[in-house]
């Protein structure tokens, strides 16, 4: 890791954190939502016949799992200072606050970490 990399990482909000956080998950539902599509169109398409329909919606049934391990993903994000879980209002407007323990989003990440 370079410095810069560093730098920018020690500086990161945890509005930031909770940003890259939502990317992540949107990326990986994209995913999910891939394969499911390929594997629901191939059964309804007969591509393949019949011999492979039970592997292709294993395939669709792999992206619905995808999903559904991405939006579990997202719901389990906590506040770094207070470990409440503030998953389900991360895409509310507003919010600048943790509404448990008070700290702002714009607070340092690794706000707690002292240097030696």
């Amino acid at each position: 890791m370079t410095s810069r990399e560093q730098n920018e990482r020690t500086t990161e909000t945890i509005r930031d954190h909770f940003k890259r956080r939502k990317r992540r998950t949107l990326a990986v539902m994209v995913i999910g939502i891939a394969v499911g599509a390929a594997g629901v169109g191939c059964v309804f398409g007969d591509i393949g016949g019949s011999r492979f329909q039970p592997v292709l919606l294993a395939v669709a049934a792999c992206g619905v799992a995808i999903i559904l391990g991405a939006l579990l993903y997202l719901d389990r994000t906590r506040c770094p200072k207070c470990l409440w879980r503030l998953g389900p209002l991360l895409n509310a407007r507003g919010l600048n606050f943790c509404i448990h323990c008070g700290i702002s989003l714009d607070t340092p990440l690794y706000w707690r970490r002292r240097d030696p």
